[in-house]
């Protein structure tokens, strides 16, 4: 896939890539916003009454109502609008390529799309792609050259500030912990079986390809 090959672009001297992705609906888990992102409303009032009724009101005061919402491919999570995940997902706007490598998790954005490819690949062979498979130049067991995006980092967090990289909920899912309590859950719409997560999870950890 020309998109999350394009990647490696984006690459520093040195840094290495682990896996990519991409996302395209973004919600938020974060207390005083909606699942868009949007301001919970009332929220400042409803925080007050629940100091006085108890830590229970606090969390009901993160929810939201309305009907179901369609399957994220990323939420962002966090004990506040101003943490370090929701700044970051709110560019995460739209079709969006992410990236975890050797020094960074990285977000980019698309400058120019490259002509389509043939043969396309499958639906699930675009939503991850790991380690080697992003590393080669040619489309395997095609040995035609790839015609790549352009690409252009949009945001990017430290290893230093990735406290944890674990697997967790019912389907499975990516969760990036950061420093200052907020991170990421990779769910890519719930279309993703658990092997590949656990694949994800073993090169974050520093399995060999």
């Amino acid at each position: 896939m020309s998109h999350l090959a394009s990647i490696r672009g984006l690459l520093r001297p040195g840094e290495q890539l682990l896996w990519a992705t991409h996302t395209n609906i973004v919600q938020y888990h974060v207390r005083g916003l909606q699942r868009d992102g949007s301001p919970q409303p009332g929220f400042g009032v409803r925080i007050g009454t629940a100091l006085i009724n108890g830590v229970g009101e606090v969390l009901a005061a993160t929810e939201d109502g309305g009907g179901r919402p369609d399957q994220p491919d990323l939420v962002a999570f966090g004990t506040s609008p101003e943490s370090i995940a929701v700044g970051i997902a709110r560019l995460a706007t739209g079709w969006r390529p992410w990236a975890l490598t050797t020094t960074r998790l990285l977000l980019a954005d698309i400058v120019r799309e490259a002509p389509p490819e043939e043969p396309k690949r499958s639906f699930l062979g675009e939503i991850v792609q790991l380690g080697r498979e992003l590393a080669a130049p040619k489309d395997k067991g095609f040995g035609k050259r790839r015609q790549l995006d352009e690409l252009r980092e949009t945001a990017s967090v430290p290893r230093g500030q990735i406290v944890n990289i674990s697997l967790t909920g019912k389907p499975t899912f990516l969760r990036v912990e950061l420093a200052d309590k907020s991170g990421f859950d990779f769910t890519l719409g719930g279309k993703v079986k658990r092997a590949h997560f656990e694949r994800m999870l073993a090169l974050s950890q520093g399995a060999p390809e």
